[in-house]
């Protein structure tokens, strides 16, 4: 069904200009082969297959630049790259199903659109949409760009080699440190595993190793962990948490 189709869609005023330049987006990038993330509620999240190891992932959304009725909106676009055996071992390990969109959600290697496109400036001013001509001109001009530079970046890190090197240099890694001390250790850096892990909870006491309530699910990652990959953490050597 084509937003067209879409019963909401045959009055202009009944949708949102930031919804409706979201589903314009969305269609266009169906369109080009792209799908609705499953268990996502988010429309402007879709996927693609890249490999059977690597997905594909856009995030598109827009918010009002001020808060009033005739505000204009601006649209933001993410495209991202998820390495799918980083995925399922992470979920398993933290007990989760691995098509739990929170999990999914998850991308160790993601770049800002507008980054990808260094030519057109900081802020493209086709990506601020204040009518509904506006809005569908946005989606156009959005979902070209991506299909443009935002596939082209993800073939480019569809590969165990591309994407552990690309991960390196960014922040992801550091925001999502269960998913990035899985992807270290797969690559053979016990080191840097550790480090990660050290992100997420420490004991609030050592001798007995003593975790507070609410990092218990952590402790049994990191015993899930250990397990997994027949490792060592030393747990009981960890600094203990700040009281």
């Amino acid at each position: 069904m084509h937003l067209s189709d879409h019963p909401e869609a045959s009055a202009a005023t009944s949708v949102p200009l930031d919804e409706l330049v979201v589903a314009r987006c969305a269609e266009r990038l169906r369109d080009r082969g792209m799908r609705r993330t499953v268990g996502s509620l988010l429309p402007g999240v879709l996927e693609m297959y890249l490999s059977p190891r690597f997905t594909g992932w856009v995030g598109v959304s827009a918010k009002a630049l001020w808060n009033a009725a005739d505000s204009p909106v601006q649209v933001t676009a993410r495209v991202a790259v998820r390495d799918e055996d980083i995925s399922r071992l992470t979920a398993t390990l933290r007990g989760l199903p691995a098509e739990d969109p929170g999990v999914r959600a998850r991308s160790l290697v993601s770049k800002d659109l507008n980054s990808l496109l260094p030519e057109r400036g900081p802020a493209p001013q086709e990506w601020v949409a204040r009518t509904d001509a506006e809005a569908d001109a946005a989606a156009r001009q959005i979902a070209g760009d991506i299909a443009a530079a935002g596939f082209a970046y993800m073939e480019s890190v569809a590969s165990p080699r591309a994407y552990f090197a690309e991960l390196t240099q960014q922040v992801w890694r550091l925001l999502w440190p269960h998913e990035g001390a899985v992807a270290y250790m797969l690559h053979g850096d016990r080191d840097e595993a550790k480090r990660m892990l050290l992100t997420i909870a420490r004991p609030v006491a050592q001798y007995p190793t003593t975790w507070a309530d609410e990092d218990l699910p952590s402790a049994a990652f990191f015993h899930s962990f250990a397990t997994h990959f027949g490792l060592d953490l030393g747990i009981q050597d960890w600094p203990a948490k700040a009281s």
